[in-house]
């Protein structure tokens, strides 16, 4: 180790302490290492020597010439290129997400439902899912068709539950379901129309002009769901 890395001991009433080397009000220290240059040889020896350290041996951090920005950089570029390091400043900023923060789609959507058995034999019957789950618990009905989940939970009092109103409440307006053709709408109007509990709101027309087509249906339990076909879709 370099003799000005040494740790070198200031006595402070009596008693030493570690103290790095060129510190304290008057430089004064203890130099266990051996004599300074130009000192006669043995001057260390025997008990520690007291005695000022020499400008040309001990040069503190505060006093070494500042190296130029220039430089700096040029190590820092440097060190990333051969040691693969990126080049960080004190003031360099925090890299930035790249990650887009949008979601991608809709997982699955929730119901609360006055009648469970009903609204399940809905969906499962009538528009093709099929029960993926079941929560005895709740109770729950986890539904799904490969290209879209529904999860239905009954509400905790059925007889006085609150019916959801449109217009009124915030919340879910409708469900809206894509269907193949318009002979599968007008198949499915025809089935719903025929299943109890379920009532149309509206017949297969027009949506907004066309050229696509749709319906508004409540299941068993009052659940407003829409079924459309888009022609121009796949």
């Amino acid at each position: 180790a370099s003799r000005a890395a040494t740790v070198h001991k200031v006595r402070s009433n009596g008693a030493d302490r570690p103290r790095p080397l060129g510190s304290g009000r008057d430089a004064t220290r203890w130099d266990p290492v051996g004599p300074l240059h130009g000192e006669p040889p043995g001057a260390a020896a025997g008990p520690p020597l007291v005695r000022y350290a020499a400008a040309s041996r001990i040069v503190s951090r505060a006093q070494r010439p500042a190296m130029p920005t220039h430089c700096r950089f040029l190590c820092l570029v440097l060190s990333s290129v051969f040691c693969g390091c990126s080049p960080q400043t004190s003031h360099s900023e925090p890299p930035r997400v790249q990650t887009p923060l949008d979601v991608s789609e809709i997982d699955h959507i929730g119901f609360a439902v006055t009648d469970l058995d009903a609204s399940r034999a809905f969906f499962v019957e009538v528009l093709g899912f099929r029960e993926s789950g079941f929560d005895p618990d709740y109770p729950a009905s986890f539904l799904s068709n490969d290209r879209a989940f529904v999860t239905l939970w009954r509400v905790e009092d059925p007889p006085n539950a609150v019916a959801f109103n449109r217009r009124q409440n915030v919340g879910l307006h409708h469900l809206a379901l894509s269907v193949r053709s318009f002979d599968v709408l007008d198949a499915l109007h025809h089935e719903i129309a025929s299943f109890p509990g379920a009532r149309i709101e509206f017949s297969p027309e027009l949506a907004y002009g066309g050229p696509a087509r749709h319906m508004m249906v409540r299941d068993p339990s009052g659940l407003r769901i829409e079924l459309v076909h888009r022609p121009d879709s796949k």
